[in-house]
């Protein structure tokens, strides 16, 4: 027996131990969703849950494919800028005049009899192996290279930047699902307690009605309302279920239920300054930014229409090795020169720059819209912000005011001076006000995630900001 304790005690010694461990390390890498997936129970803290949802998220890999094609199309216009070389093998045969002419040439090996009239009108056929190198070098492509690199730097940046929109939408959609969560705990904690505290007084209250020292109305009264704050308590298992399966989807997790860790929901909400977060938001918002490299991309397309007007120049060398049979040394030529080249009618080349500059305007008027959309979400987001945290304080008034108020209600049942009724009614209005409290609270500490997402100013550093701002050791 007291080894068995011993052992016991050592365990405990070693779990809690672990759990220390686990806590100290602040930087921890994200949880793997495969220790979930086994049924182990794995502890996420806000910032692991944030970093998890990114290396899971479909929709970020979609845009790293997105980004990886951008940047071979870069490498595919810089590559314009090089030679071009061919490699050729041909093998013919025939008794055309011409082409046997041509390929006993071209073969070094024209005799005086193939000069004959009858050998030049009907002459044997002849075998041809051709090898041949071909180099195209560019000189002037008439700025078209030029266009189609210019174009593909815009294409890779408008990636990037729809990348870095989607990466911050995916942070607060998991900041947001994480927050509800833990909202719903702290109700379901208060909803435990006050219906823990009803039952004993119902319970108090039937022996009480039996002696005939309660009435029957007022004991029934009270059943009714600790009977209301059970639904209430199912309805929010029900709500926390779901935000939970929401986080799950977000984190990559198809089983088992990751442990949150708690936080410290803000009390005091963050002083603010609208026309700086607008500022930020003209100059950080990757959305904006996608739209502005969309745009010069639209822009940059119609320059390089423009000037396909112009004519192009490049250098070229051909040589080639022809023989009869394999294994003969054959003869070998070359040609070299320069190609210039200049379409002096195009008939869609006019209506093609009117469709890219129609594209271009449609890219600026979505910009505008979008800047003003931008101003308008953060100028709501601001609104919102500050109307919770008047809200805030209101609540948290109300709420120590019931506390009050039940505990008076509490003493006066105490001593004959209110029912059972009474009693359970005021619980019920101090749980109402207690829930409203703290998911005012945690509604707080999401708005301000919002409005700096609204700034463009949601990032990891920030996610590392934000944990330590809700950690439950500041």
């Amino acid at each position: 027996m007291l080894m068995s304790s011993r052992i016991f005690c050592w365990r405990n010694a070693y779990l809690i131990l672990s759990v220390l461990i686990l806590l100290l390390a602040g930087n921890a890498a994200p949880i793997n969703a495969e220790d979930i997936h086994a049924g182990q129970a794995a502890t996420l803290d806000l910032r692991q849950a944030v970093r998890q949802s990114m290396a899971y998220s479909p929709r970020l890999k979609t845009e790293d494919f997105v980004v990886a094609a951008a940047r071979s199309a870069r490498r595919e216009a810089l590559a314009g800028y090089l030679p071009k070389l061919t490699a050729n093998l041909e093998t013919t045969n025939g008794n055309d005049p011409v082409y046997v002419f041509s390929s006993l040439l071209k073969q070094q090996s024209l005799a005086s009899e193939d000069m004959a009239v009858s050998a030049l009108n009907k002459p044997d056929d002849v075998f041809n192996h051709q090898t041949s190198l071909d180099m195209t070098i560019p000189i002037f492509t008439g700025f078209q290279n030029e266009g189609r690199v210019r174009s593909s730097g815009w294409a890779l940046k408008a990636s990037e930047s729809s990348r870095g929109d989607f990466e911050q939408k995916v942070m607060l959609s998991a900041i947001q699902s994480y927050l509800q969560v833990l909202s719903l705990d702290k109700t379901l904690q208060a909803l435990e307690r006050t219906i823990a505290e009803g039952e004993m007084a119902v319970n108090e209250a039937e022996s009480l009605k039996e002696k005939g020292m309660v009435l029957g109305c007022d004991y029934l009264t009270g059943k009714a309302v600790l009977t209301r704050m059970k639904q209430m308590r199912r309805m929010a298992e029900s709500r926390r279920q779901s935000s939970l399966g929401s986080l799950k989807i977000l984190l990559g997790i198809t089983s088992g239920d990751p442990v949150l860790q708690a936080i410290q929901p803000l009390d005091t909400m963050p002083e603010i300054s609208i026309e700086e977060l607008k500022a930020e938001a003209a100059a950080r918002r990757k959305d904006s930014e996608t739209a502005r490299h969309n745009l010069a991309l639209a822009e940059s397309e119609v320059k390089r229409a423009s000037s396909s007007r112009l004519p192009t120049v490049s250098a070229f060398v051909h040589g080639e090795n022809n023989i009869s049979q394999w294994g003969e040394n054959g003869g070998d030529n070359y040609l070299a020169g320069l190609k210039a080249s200049m379409d002096l009618f195009e008939p869609s080349l006019g209506p093609k720059i009117r469709q890219l500059r129609a594209h271009a305007e449609q890219e600026k008027e979505m910009a505008r819209h979008l800047d003003d959309a931008i101003q308008d979400e953060l100028q709501q987001s601001a609104a919102e912000y500050t109307a919770q945290n008047e809200n805030l304080k209101l609540a948290r008034q109300a709420f120590f005011d019931s506390q009050q108020a039940a505990l008076e209600v509490k003493d006066l049942y105490r001593t004959g001076k209110r029912t059972i009724a009474d009693l359970l009614e005021s619980q019920a209005y101090r749980l109402e006000l207690e829930t409203a409290y703290w998911q005012a609270r945690y509604q707080a500490t999401f708005l301000y995630a919002r409005l700096i997402y609204a700034a463009g100013r949601l990032d990891l550093n920030f996610v590392e900001e934000f944990t330590t701002l809700v950690s439950t050791d500041r």
